[in-house]
């Protein structure tokens, strides 16, 4: 199998005509016209060229232009430089563990990195890992273990935690474990894959109510807001009127037990969307966890 630095340099030698002239493929190597072609068909190509083109400051950069991981071959000098490194981790986020000490502990240089890839937190320094703005940018990104890598203090911080399983529910492996508990978190988690309820704290998995089918939005989601307006009981059957926020009234019959659960399922098959809002008298907004109660004690 053949890398892509093999492939690149055996085409160029091809394509430069040299076939039985003499001329070796290590003789190219240490040929700048030669070795900065190479290095922008494929920037990895920097670790098989002589080591002396790894402090050449315009073939390190059109190598980490066309690769970022190129950094790990450049100068120690040259992963000192910051105008390169954030070339290269700009390209490709995990170049960041080439970069020198302290482009590692450098904001601009991290928020760059992580920005283009979430798991480069892990090669910051660790007052970096504590800086709750870049752990977010970080977050952003939707890798599952980016929330890993983030200082303890992080791991434990509430809001922090929520916008990690709303990216990626798996991230809820990685919050703090007294945070597993957190039902709020679990359900959002569970929301984007079910499968990641086995990382909640036992207490949490037997609560019906933390589950994926459960309509009703939490605080914070993006969704579709319902106020829950007229209601009647006739012949044990429940009619309720929901106006959604751009005015249009929609009516729904029910069992005259129905619950919340039941109402909100109905009303966000409506909407189009998986879970809703719903605003009952006196802008009491409904909450997930009361999925069991009857929709007429609510109104």
């Amino acid at each position: 199998r053949r890398t892509c630095s093999k492939v690149v340099f055996d085409t160029l030698h091809e394509v430069a005509g040299i076939e039985g002239t003499g001329l070796e493929a290590s003789t190219l190597r240490g040929d700048r016209s030669f070795v900065l072609e190479a290095v922008q068909l494929c920037g990895i190509a920097l670790r098989d060229v002589e080591d002396t083109f790894g402090d050449d400051r315009g073939v390190a950069q059109a190598a980490v232009r066309q690769n970022g991981i190129a950094l790990t071959w450049a100068s120690a000098a040259l992963r000192n430089d910051k105008e390169l490194v954030l070339e290269a981790v700009r390209q490709h986020g995990m170049a960041l563990k080439a970069a020198a000490k302290r482009l590692q502990n450098d904001p601009e240089v991290v928020h760059s990195a992580v920005t283009e890839n979430g798991n480069a937190l892990q090669f910051a320094s660790a007052e970096i890992q504590a800086d709750r703005e870049l752990v977010k940018v970080a977050l952003r990104q939707g890798k599952r273990k980016a929330l890993y890598f983030a200082a303890p203090e992080c791991r434990a911080d509430r809001e922090l935690a929520m916008e990690a399983v709303r990216l990626n529910g798996n991230s809820l492996e990685f919050v703090a474990e007294e945070l597993k508990n957190d039902r709020e978190i679990v359900l959002e988690a569970i929301r984007q894959n079910r499968k990641c309820l086995r990382h909640a704290a036992a207490d949490v998995r037997f609560d019906s109510a933390v589950s994926p089918e459960n309509p009703i939005a939490l605080h914070g989601s993006q969704a579709p807001i319902f106020n829950v307006m007229n209601n009647t009981i006739e012949d044990q059957t429940l009619k309720v009127i929901a106006c959604s926020m751009s005015g249009t009234e929609h009516r729904f019959e029910l069992p005259a037990d129905a619950t919340l659960g039941d109402f909100g399922s109905r009303v966000a098959e409506v909407a189009g969307r998986k879970v809703v809002f719903l605003v009952f008298h006196g802008n009491v907004v409904a909450s997930p966890f009361d999925v069991q109660r009857r929709v007429v004690d609510l109104l």
